[in-house]
């Protein structure tokens, strides 16, 4: 297989760098392609190329699990808000910014249960968890006892039947 056609093969489905990766794996255009198209290409890429920014914004664009795969880049706060605008559980792997506020509301903005991931200060932080729970009521479990256990907590708060999210639900009604 010569590059143009690992190229066309990498757009198409990036897992073609486990089969070509011996010839391509460092080829940062390939790698590009490869990891916008399959999130597990990065295992196959280059190790200098996991842990090169570009490749990783890309990837985590992609698929924001794919910042699972790096170890550097885990704590950069750019690749972390796009891996997380993307997935929110992908705060799980940004295990130094789990206590940025502004990661923690893109995650929580994205999926509510990316609650459960923040730090502790940030689980008893009445915004975080509002904008969670506005996302998924039932992230009100991940939240600080304090938040979860005032006597607020619920009231007013819309319980859609069981099995039913109230997102998007157009009601308008006070989540948390």
């Amino acid at each position: 297989m010569n590059r143009e056609e690992a190229l066309a093969a990498a757009r198409r489905n990036g897992d073609v760098l486990m089969t070509e990766g011996k010839h391509f794996d460092a080829d940062l255009e390939i790698v590009l392609a490869a990891v916008q198209s399959s999130v597990d290409a990065l295992l196959w890429a280059d190790p200098a190329l996991r842990e090169d920014k570009q490749v990783l914004l890309a990837a985590c664009a992609a698929n924001g699990r794919a910042l699972r795969y790096t170890k550097a880049l885990r704590s950069d706060k750019d690749v972390a808000l796009v891996a997380v605008e993307n997935d929110g559980d992908s705060l799980q792997f940004a295990d130094r910014l789990r206590g940025d506020r502004d990661v923690v509301l893109a995650a929580c903005a994205q999926t509510g249960w990316a609650l459960q991931y923040a730090s502790e200060e940030l689980r008893d932080d009445e915004e975080v968890v509002a904008v969670a729970v506005e996302q998924d009521p039932k992230a009100l479990r991940c939240a600080s006892d304090r938040l979860r256990n005032r006597p607020s907590a619920g009231k007013g708060r819309e319980r859609p039947a069981a099995g039913i999210s109230s997102k998007g639900s157009g009601s308008g009604g006070k989540l948390w």
